[in-house]
């Protein structure tokens, strides 16, 4: 499976968005090698990971409301949505709910 892309985040159960924010998710793989940005209105970030067959996980490093950030994710479709996990180390678990769109 190739999760390379940009996709757009259409929901989250863990966060509210204002009208009009950007939220986008950018990846490209690399055979077994997944890197990206992240981008939800105040939180922003790169990932870099691997890519197994029905699913990726990776680190995370970015920015939160302008303070350093870092973590784990995970990401993997669930029909045509890719649902994409942050774990913030000593911190919050946000997921989201995204659509490809380019």
């Amino acid at each position: 499976m190739d999760f390379s892309g940009t996709y757009a985040v259409v929901s989250s159960p863990d966060m509210y968005f204002a009208a009009g924010g950007r939220r986008r998710i950018t990846l490209r793989q690399e055979g077994k090698y997944i890197k990206g940005h992240f981008d939800f209105d105040a939180q922003y970030g790169e990932i870099n990971g691997n890519v197994h067959s029905d699913f990726i996980e990776f680190d995370f490093h970015g920015n939160d409301e302008m303070e350093e950030a870092f973590g784990e994710g995970e990401a993997a479709f669930e029909g045509d949505t890719l649902v994409f996990v942050l774990r913030y180390y000593r911190g919050d678990e946000f997921t989201f709910h995204c659509a490809q769109s380019g």
